[in-house]
C-alpha cells in the first residue's frame, strides 16, 4: 500500500484491510485501518528449540509529514550554537603514492585473513610495506638507511646474537622449516635486545657497527634480575623508583622502533616476523602467518593479554589462575587482530 501526503492511498492487493476504526485524539477523529498476519519466532534453551506462530493485528494510522507531536512549547537550549566555516580542499583522486600505499596495506590485511587456514602460510612483506610510515632511519653521523629486509639482516650481522637469536622474536623456525613456539616473555625479549645493543655500543669505535650510536644512553640502564617486570617506588621519595623495568623497556622499545621502523617493529612484536641463521652462519628474516591457537598462545606468552576472557580450549598449556586467561580467543575474530596490527 502507498500512502500519499494528502491521505489518499493505493491498495495494490484488495482485501488486505479487515476493518476501519475511528478514534478521537484531541477532538479530531482519526481513521485506522487494520490487518492481521502471523509472526514467527523461536526460543533456544540448551539443546532444545521451540518455534511459535503468533496471530498479530496491526492498526495503521497515517499522519502528515512533520506533524507536531508535542504542543507548542518553547524550550530554551542550555548551549549556544557556534557555526564555523572550515575551508576544505577538494580532492578528485588520490595521489599515486597514496594509491600505492593503500594497495600495499590492503594486500597485507588480506593476507592476515589466511591466518585461520589449516596450513601455515608465508606472509609476503615488501620493502615498500616496511616504509609505509617512515622510509628510512637516520644514524648519528647523518647517514640515512632505508627500512628494508636487507637492513634488518645488517642489524643481525652487527649484533651477531648466535644462540640468543631465539629470544629476539616470538617464534622460531628450525632447520627443517617447522615453526617452534618457544616464545620469550616480554622482559626476556627486551632484555636480550638491550644486552646485544649495549655490547655493540661498548665495542671500540673501529669494531662497533654505529647503528645504535643515537641510543648510547642504553649503556647506563639495565633490567632487574627478577623474572617479572619490576616497578618499586622509593617510599622515602614518592614519585621516584628504586627499580623501574618499565622505563628501561620503553628506552629499548624506542631503539627498536628506530632500527626497524614502525611497521617492522609491529611485525616483530606481534609474532609475524622472525629471524633465522643457517649452518653457514648467515642471518635472514622470515615472515609467517599462524594458526589461531598458536597465534593466541604466542601472544599470550609474550605478555599481551587477550581482548576476551573465557575458558581456554582443550589444549590447555597454562596452570593455576592463568588457566582461565585466553590464548585462542585473542585472535577469534580477524577484525580484532587486524585492528591490533594496524594500530601498533
Amino acid at each position: 500500500m502507498d500512502i500519499k501526503s494528502n491521505g489518499n492511498h493505493i491498495v495494490k492487493q484488495s482485501g488486505w484491510e479487515l476493518s476501519h476504526i475511528k478514534i478521537s485524539v484531541s477532538g479530531d477523529y482519526i481513521s485506522l485501518q487494520a490487518t492481521e498476519y502471523y509472526t514467527a519466532f523461536g526460543i533456544t534453551s540448551g539443546g532444545q528449540r521451540f518455534c511459535f506462530l503468533q496471530k498479530t493485528t496491526a492498526k495503521m494510522s497515517p499522519y502528515d509529514y512533520h506533524k507536531k507531536i508535542l504542543p507548542d512549547i518553547s524550550i530554551k537550549p542550555k548551549y549556544k550554537e557556534k557555526i564555523e566555516t572550515v575551508a576544505l580542499e577538494s580532492v578528485d583522486k588520490l595521489s599515486k603514492d597514496a594509491d600505492d600505499t593503500l594497495i600495499l596495506v590492503a594486500n597485507f590485511l588480506y593476507q592476515l585473513g589466511k591466518a585461520y587456514q589449516e596450513d601455515y602460510n608465508d606472509l609476503f612483506v615488501s620493502d615498500k610495506l616496511l616504509q609505509v610510515n617512515e622510509e628510512s632511519r637516520e644514524l648519528a653521523d647523518g647517514t640515512k638507511i632505508p627500512y628494508t629486509k636487507e637492513s634488518f639482516i645488517q642489524i643481525l650481522e652487527a649484533l651477531d646474537p648466535g644462540n640468543l637469536l631465539k629470544d629476539m622474536a616470538l617464534f622460531q623456525i628450525d632447520s627443517s622449516g617447522s615453526l617452534k613456539y618457544d616464545t620469550p616473555s616480554i622482559k626476556t625479549f627486551f632484555k636480550t635486545w638491550l644486552e646485544l645493543i649495549k655490547a655493540d655500543l661498548n665495542k671500540p669505535p673501529s669494531e662497533s657497527s654505529h647503528l645504535f650510536d643515537r641510543f648510547s644512553h642504553l649503556t647506563d640502564v639495565s633490567f632487574t634480575n627478577d623474572a617479572k617486570l619490576q616497578l618499586i617506588e622509593d617510599t622515602a621519595n614518592p614519585g621516584t623508583y628504586l627499580e623501574n623495568d618499565l622505563m628501561t623497556l620503553k628506552l629499548v622499545q624506542n631503539a627498536l622502533k628506530d632500527a626497524f621502523g614502525s611497521m617492522g617493529f609491529i611485525l616483530l612484536t606481534t609474532g609475524l616476523m622472525t629471524f633465522t641463521q643457517d649452518v653457514s652462519g648467515k642471518y635472514n628474516t622470515k615472515f609467517k602467518l599462524h594458526k589461531r591457537l598458536e597465534l593466541g598462545t604466542m601472544i599470550y606468552k609474550f605478555g599481551v593479554k587477550g581482548l576476551y576472557l573465557g575458558q581456554t580450549p582443550s589444549e590447555k598449556v597454562f596452570t593455576g589462575s592463568l588457566k582461565t586467561m585466553i590464548q585462542q580467543k585473542f585472535a577469534k575474530k580477524i577484525s580484532t587482530y587486524i585492528s591490533f596490527i594496524s594500530s601498533g
